[in-house]
């Protein structure tokens, strides 16, 4: 059994099988008892094949349509989507950016901070040495008062 694509009346065999059909009974011609004048009555009126290939062809032609409209339709969708998708990324290099100006900004401070944390360990070994040296000037001084 051949399988249906989704959403197909008919698969591609099928179709194939009945486009053969139709061409195999339009090129055979009327198999109906030969007919002695055409009256504009019969003319309108296709035999039972001829409304078979007319029927066939259109619906087939309908079903090409509706597989136009699926196909615009999901055309439509993936540009929505793919708006959506541009729109997030255009925030997301904002973002990123941003992030990126802020890293720097960090790495600013951090160096500053760096700097003041070395200046004051310096100048807490300065006053220590000087707390030293005042304790051992003080001690000297102590001995003259003696």
């Amino acid at each position: 059994m051949a399988s249906l694509s989704e959403g197909a009346l008919l698969s591609e065999r099928q179709s194939a099988l009945l486009d053969e059909l139709s061409a195999a009974v339009g090129s055979a011609g009327s198999f109906s008892a030969p007919r002695a004048a055409n009256s504009p009555e019969e003319e309108a009126e296709p035999t039972g094949f001829e409304a078979f290939h007319q029927h066939w062809q259109l619906v087939r032609a309908r079903h090409r349509g509706q597989e136009a409209l699926k196909r615009r339709g999901r055309w439509r969708w993936i540009c929505g989507v793919q708006e959506i998708c541009e729109a997030a990324c255009g925030e997301l290099d904002g973002i990123l950016a941003h992030l990126t100006e802020l890293d720097g900004q960090r790495g600013e401070v951090l160096r500053k901070t760096t700097a003041l944390h070395e200046r004051c360990e310096q100048m807490v070994q300065d006053q220590e040495r000087m707390g030293a040296s005042a304790e051992a000037l003080a001690e000297r001084l102590d001995l003259f008062d003696r």
